[in-house]
């Protein structure tokens, strides 16, 4: 009975969850709706196939190089507990940053872009040639990115989401705005004006997000020293480093298997769109990550996050549904996002493969989530190394089979990879869960 009473006193309405995710969510949306909108720019230019997917690989790669960084919200969110401890993050934030500018120079401004694209990944010369000016441009990405999610993590503490999901809004408003103007306006070609845009727009969101941050710091209690030292925060980030990284290799192993695919570039230009569709709809489910982690300290709470989370996905899930099996998947790849008649058949085969992608994507999250929490930042690690396995053996078997063109050989791949990392993430979370739940008090 005092067990039940814990469990009780420690479990969280509903409304708190909400009040803390809907900004994060509103944040995720609207940067989920960037690409397909920067995507419905280029479809409207001259040689639109070869602009789409010279932008699409270059985007792939510049989040590719942000790897290390991506994961310094919730890295910040779960330790910054006093302002030594924030600014010893804030100089590993810098090295970080440091780290990954010079890998992204490296890949667009040396001979190592030719090796990696032309000759690794076998990406048609058009596209390689598209490629280059637009990642080229994107050395402008990863520094603000880094240093903007470090100070996101200490908004998400201090449980003040509604600037972040206010500077997404100026960051969608200039990546509009300067959209129109390279390629409306000025007739750029379509990959260079799309990063153009989005470069400058990421770089304008930091400075908002940093100002803000800094505001915020009075709130954030002093110490004589860091709650941990820079090895043990080391510790502690490079799984999470890996985690990112293997994530977004994902995205080069998925564009090299559409390049060695059948139809490799209907394949490689069609693929973005599906791929934004589908990350549109996950990403009401994406901030459960930091939801988890600001939340999970207690068995009893955990009941509700998961609730949260399950109604989250399963919704998410219903809408993309809703898009795959009815005539609103035309409307949207061919009205919305301006796609031809010829690349709209690629995506209408697949489409119907990703609806579990947002019910998926809401269960690795919160296990995440959870495990970063409890600082068991391996097992996350593990998980995506398991990710990446099994995507990349898919995409090799579909590929050298046959089983379907590029697209949907992609989607079936994304499916049984994120399937495979739910199962591993369930079961390295369960010995942590049943410790919590046989003492509630302490955990």
């Amino acid at each position: 009975m005092a067990a039940m009473n814990v469990h009780a006193s420690t479990d969280i309405p509903a409304r708190r969850i909400f009040d803390l995710w809907w900004p994060l969510a509103a944040s995720s949306l609207l940067m989920s709706a960037e690409m397909p909108f920067v995507n419905a720019g280029i479809a409207r230019t001259a040689n639109a196939d070869v602009a789409l997917a010279g932008f699409g690989l270059a985007a792939t790669l510049a989040i590719l190089t942000e790897a290390p960084v991506i994961l310094l919200n919730s890295a910040t969110a779960a330790l910054a507990k006093d302002r030594a401890t924030f600014d010893l993050l804030s100089r590993f934030a810098f090295h970080l940053i440091f780290f990954v500018t010079a890998v992204h120079f490296l890949l667009s401004f040396t001979p190592l872009y030719d090796v990696v694209l032309r000759q690794w990944m076998g990406v048609p010369d058009a596209v390689a040639d598209a490629c280059l000016p637009a990642l080229r441009i994107l050395i402008l990405w990863p520094a603000p990115i880094g240093w903007r999610r470090s100070r996101q993590g200490l908004i998400i503490r201090l449980r003040r989401t509604h600037l972040i999901g206010a500077g997404t809004v100026v960051r969608l408003c200039f990546t509009v705005g300067l959209t129109l103007l390279t390629i409306g306006v000025l007739g750029w070609p379509g990959q260079i004006g799309g990063a153009a845009a989005v470069g400058t727009a990421v770089l304008i969101e930091a400075a908002v997000i940093t100002f803000w941050a800094g505001r915020l710091l009075v709130d954030v209690p002093t110490a004589p020293a860091p709650a941990m030292s820079y090895s043990q925060l080391l510790q502690f980030y490079l799984p999470l480093v890996v985690v990112s990284l293997l994530s977004i290799l994902a995205q080069p192993i998925l564009s090299t298997g559409l390049a060695r695919a059948p139809f490799p570039t209907e394949s490689l230009a069609a693929w973005p769109t599906l791929w934004g569709l589908a990350s549109l709809m996950a990403s009401f489910c994406q901030p459960m990550q930091e939801t988890t982690v600001t939340f999970a300290e207690r068995h009893g709470a955990l009941g509700s996050i998961r609730r949260f989370g399950m109604v989250l996905g399963l919704g998410a899930s219903a809408v993309l549904a809703l898009l795959a099996f009815t005539p609103l998947a035309d409307f949207y790849f061919g009205r919305m996002i301006g796609l031809s008649d010829h690349l709209r058949g690629y995506t209408n085969q697949a489409i119907a493969l990703m609806v579990p992608y947002p019910f998926l994507m809401s269960c690795e999250v919160m296990l995440r989530g959870f495990l970063i929490k409890q600082h068991q930042t391996a097992a996350a690690r593990l998980a995506m190394a398991c990710y990446v396995l099994v995507l990349g053996v898919t995409l090799a078997a579909g590929v050298t089979l046959q089983l379907g063109t590029g697209v949907q050989i992609a989607a079936g791949a994304v499916l049984l990879a994120i399937t495979s990392e739910v199962a591993l993430l369930a079961w390295q979370a369960r010995p942590v869960l049943l410790a919590m739940r046989a003492n509630p008090a302490t955990a």
